[in-house]
């Protein structure tokens, strides 16, 4: 199991390389300003005595700090691995995923902790209410939505109605919770053989554009993980996603959020 690494000692480590190589760069001018002086004094004064004090300087007091510097680079450097090695569960744990049969995998198959996905079977943006209340609840720090297959098929390719339901949910959210940052997933792609059953879906492209433009406006991040999906990881349904997928998107999902 990887270990938890708190954020503010990783921040710590890095105050204290910068407070040391401060200090390495105040040493490093003493010196430079008390050979320059031995110099300018050199006709009228013994200067033995300080320069080997500027000697002992040069060559403990800065290798020391160089030493700390050094070892706190490599403190760093595990730290920040550490950080984003963490499991998704512990990258998640001030954020919850809102969405349909699709966004309950990472809970179904243990990606994230339970209270940190909201998600119903068959879910629509005009039927949210309740997994908004839920979410709020928890008073999060992020929120992702991803919604949209079940939108399509609800707004019968009316992409600015889709868009008018969304700003609402957005707008919803912000008022139960003011802070929240907000994160909005691209509708996923479905098999190419699901097309045959669901033509609907061919709309799926265009709905993700409105979708985009709709973020950009709202001052909303849209996260486009589209590109992850691979014919391997679909269900045999077309629609839903195998277990390793979600490692994937999730990953995706916290590097865009910085978690």
């Amino acid at each position: 199991m990887k270990k938890h690494i708190d954020k503010s000692r990783l921040e710590e480590v890095r105050r204290k390389k910068m407070l040391l190589t401060a200090a390495a760069v105040i040493v490093v001018a003493t010196i430079c300003i008390s050979v320059a002086l031995s110099h300018i004094s050199a006709r009228n004064v013994d200067t033995s005595r300080g320069l080997a004090a500027i000697e002992e300087l040069e060559n403990t007091d800065v290798a020391e700090i160089e030493n700390q510097i050094e070892e706190l680079e490599k403190a760093e450097r595990q730290e920040d691995e550490d950080w984003q090695n963490r499991p998704l569960s512990q990258k998640f744990e001030h954020s919850v995923v809102i969405g349909d049969s699709i966004a309950s995998g990472f809970s179904t198959y243990g990606v994230l902790s339970a209270s940190s996905v909201a998600a119903e079977v068959g879910m629509t943006l005009t039927e949210i209410g309740d997994l908004l209340d839920t979410a709020a609840g928890l008073n999060p720090e992020n929120v992702f939505f991803s919604l949209g297959l079940n939108d399509i098929t609800a707004t019968a390719g009316n992409t600015e109605e889709f868009v008018k339901n969304y700003q609402s949910v957005v707008d919803t959210l912000r008022e139960k919770v003011p802070d929240v940052e907000i994160y909005i997933n691209a509708v996923l792609p479905v098999r190419s053989d699901v097309l045959e059953d669901h033509p609907e879906y061919n709309d799926i492209d265009a709905y993700n554009k409105a979708l985009q433009s709709f973020c950009e406006e709202a001052s909303v991040t849209f996260v486009d993980c589209t590109d992850l999906v691979q014919e391997d990881y679909f269900e045999q349904d077309g629609e839903h996603f195998k277990s390793d997928f979600y490692t994937l998107w999730g990953e995706r999902m916290a590097e865009v959020a910085g978690l």
